[in-house]
């Protein structure tokens, strides 16, 4: 991931053009959620499968680095 560091918008060709992502680092994502006092309840990084990426083999850079961060929380 180039500029990992740099939080904000990027717009990029996903699955198509004119994407608008915004990118934050891990740590701003959980500090924004335990700062508010939402309580976590659950983290995945998933990583492809290699049969899908037999299947997709212009994604194969997917396994140096996880594609999305799911963070499950909640709000009292």
């Amino acid at each position: 991931m180039n500029d990992y560091a740099a939080e904000g918008p990027r717009d990029e060709t996903w699955f198509g053009a004119g994407v608008r992502k915004v990118h934050r680092t891990v740590a701003t994502i959980m500090n924004g959620l335990t700062d508010c006092g939402s309580p976590l309840s659950g983290l995945s990084r998933p990583i492809p499968s290699a049969e899908w990426l037999e299947r997709h083999p212009s994604m194969c850079d997917e396994r140096r680095r996880p594609m999305f961060l799911l963070v499950a929380a909640r709000k009292d």
